[in-house]
């Protein structure tokens, strides 16, 4: 009997042993696969806050643009508080990647981007709020701020690569050590199951429900942690036909209405009617399988009426059968950048439409002129109408700008300019090409239009240098092409034609022994 009772102690001191070894093989194998976890945590939170520090050095770049443009202090609204947030995640990545040199050094050389891009950002609203606009132009042609912009965008891509790279070696690690851990549990089990018998039938059982627990508690918490980043945007599940099952708490705030209300209705009756054709479509996108992750744009109606702009990114999340679960999406209210959006494009056409004039004298420059002038001759060639160019040189500003200044000179331009514009019909087109150089396109003019044209011309012009006191004299050459619908030419050619006649003109003026003649006369 003491025999035995030996052996069972031995065997139940053997036994205490190996359950004793299992065990600490198995907490180890756990610490490490807990450790091999936080690892990927970490790891994914670095490519995190890489994106982050890129899409925010975009928002301030942005933001700055538009401020170049517009000169609108909107644009700024929030300029600070996105550069100290970039600074927050640079430190908090540095900690991150503090163990590692190599990433480390990359983190550094990407803060010293990040340093010259906001710089440069910040020296160009500086200049702009100076009034300083030719600068700034000169400062955007460089291409220094997008040479930077690459930069950082380069050395954030290679931070997230090595990450990536680290991320699936983790993770793979994790694996390893999960497989290890279930090994040694299930060796623990074996040995306890051969000590124990049949009463470690209700640990299995309760093992079980611990895994399930664990299962839905970590449901859980990824709904929680979701719901906590996102806390003020809406987060919806939809189920496979896009109906709302989850309506996240934020809904009351953008969309006045509670969770339980706004799941209760149908999705598409919350969508504006012009969005719901594109919002279908995107749906019928992640049903097929087609799209697993994707953004989806749309207005959303509030509780009093009002459509709100929100941009939703979706991912379609599969069943363990590997069909169609449900979706999950995030989307945030975007009205206030739509509203400038659509206000920058209407101050982008207003600038494109003052850059066709001449600042000096208000008539059309060479591009406005271009531009107004194809239209004209695509109509006289429709209509089978003729036109007349003229091209017009001030004659003598060099010697009103040397002798008297050139604010005698603008003044002699700006008195050329008025006699053009008030001696034309208003369906004529006059512009000022530079310079001295004049030209005027005159639509259904016939026989002796032109002569008319000039003796009006002549007249206000006379009027004008009689006036007392008047430091110098307004004169000018001309030459003329017209335009024949039946032989159409470009309006580049009739510019060509014109000219090459008015300095044929100035020719014949300056010969020795020609009559001397009014320049508005001298007209090939």
């Amino acid at each position: 009997m003491s025999a035995l009772l030996r052996t069972k102690r031995i065997a139940w001191a053997l036994g205490v042993f190996l359950a004793t070894l299992v065990l600490t093989f198995s907490y180890v194998s756990g610490r490490r696969y807990l450790n091999a976890l936080q690892w990927v945590e970490q790891t994914q939170d670095v490519v995190h806050g890489v994106e982050a520090v890129v899409s925010g050095v975009r928002d301030l770049e942005s933001g700055a643009r538009g401020y170049m443009i517009t000169a609108d202090p909107v644009f700024l609204e929030g300029h600070e508080a996105v550069g100290r947030r970039i600074t927050e995640r640079l430190e908090k990545l540095r900690g991150m990647l503090r163990d590692d040199p190599r990433q480390l050094e990359r983190l550094v050389q990407l803060e010293r981007l990040v340093g010259e891009k906001r710089a440069f950002l910040s020296e160009n609203i500086q200049l702009r709020s100076a009034g300083n606009r030719a600068l700034v132009e000169q400062r955007t042609a460089s291409r220094r701020g997008k040479v930077l912009m690459d930069d950082v965008v380069d050395t954030a891509s290679q931070i997230e690569r090595e990450q990536r790279r680290l991320l699936a070696q983790r993770r793979s690690e994790a694996a390893r050590t999960q497989g290890e851990t279930i090994a040694a549990i299930g060796a623990g089990a074996v040995v306890m199951l051969v000590l124990l018998g049949l009463s470690f039938l209700g640990l299995a059982r309760d093992a079980e429900e611990v895994r399930a627990a664990a299962s839905a508690l970590a449901e859980s918490e990824e709904r929680y942690r979701m719901l906590v980043e996102n806390v003020s945007d809406l987060v919806v599940i939809h189920g496979p036909g896009g109906e709302l099952r989850y309506v996240s708490p934020s809904v009351e705030g953008l969309l006045g209405r509670t969770p339980t209300e706004a799941a209760a209705v149908s999705g598409f009756s919350l969508l504006h009617p012009e969005d719901v054709a594109s919002v279908r479509y995107s749906l019928q996108k992640f049903q097929s399988g087609a799209v697993q992750t994707g953004g989806v744009t749309c207005r959303l109606r509030r509780r009093d009426g009002e459509y709100r702009w929100f941009e939703f990114r979706v991912t379609r999340v599969n069943g363990v059968d590997g069909g169609l679960s449900h979706y999950q999406s995030s989307g945030r209210d975007i009205t206030v950048r739509r509203q400038l959006e659509q206000r920058l494009a209407v101050q982008a056409e207003e600038l494109r439409k003052l850059s066709l004039r001449d600042g000096l004298t208000g008539l059309y420059n060479r591009r406005g002129f271009l531009e107004l002038s194809a239209q004209v001759v695509r109509v006289a060639e429709r209509e089978k109408h003729r036109l007349a160019l003229l091209f017009v040189d001030l004659d003598g500003l060099k010697v009103i700008n040397d002798e008297l200044g050139h604010g005698h000179g603008d003044r002699a331009i700006v008195e050329a300019a008025e006699l053009l514009s008030s001696t034309c019909r208003a369906t004529d087109l006059v512009a000022r090409l530079g310079g001295d150089e004049f030209v005027v396109l005159a639509s259904n003019v016939e026989g002796e239009g032109i002569e008319i044209l000039k003796d009006r011309l002549d007249r206000a012009r006379a009027q004008l240098n009689d006036q007392t006191g008047r430091p110098y004299q307004v004169s000018f050459s001309m030459g003329v092409a017209t335009f024949d619908p039946a032989a159409p030419v470009a309006i580049e050619s009739l510019l060509i034609e014109a000219d090459a006649r008015m300095y044929q003109a100035k020719g014949e003026r300056r010969r020795p022994n020609s009559r001397p003649v009014d320049a508005l006369s001298s007209v090939a």
